[in-house]
């Protein structure tokens, strides 16, 4: 496997993708199997250019749009269209 697979090393964080179990796990505790089904991992740099909130140290809450198609990524062409628009203004 290490001959003909390379591990991509990123910097990455914890995600929480669901404002409700945000919420929750600023005031009390979540299990981790409920956690795993509504995180997703992020680029730390990308998390630093859309300003995104720590929640707790080293986990994050999603403030832009998500869907289930397309992810969190629904949030950035979102993001990307407005910078857009805000151009043209």
């Amino acid at each position: 496997v290490e001959k003909q697979f390379k591990v991509i090393d990123t910097d990455t964080r914890l995600v929480v993708v669901d404002p409700n179990v945000a919420e929750r796990l600023r005031y009390s505790s979540v299990s981790w199997k409920e956690l795993q089904r509504v995180t997703v991992q992020i680029a730390k740099y990308k998390l630093d250019e859309l300003s995104t909130p720590m929640l707790l140290d080293s986990i994050y809450e999603w403030n832009l749009d998500y869907n289930n198609f397309i992810g969190y990524m629904a949030g950035i062409i979102k993001q990307g269209k407005l910078e857009r628009e805000m151009l043209i203004i």
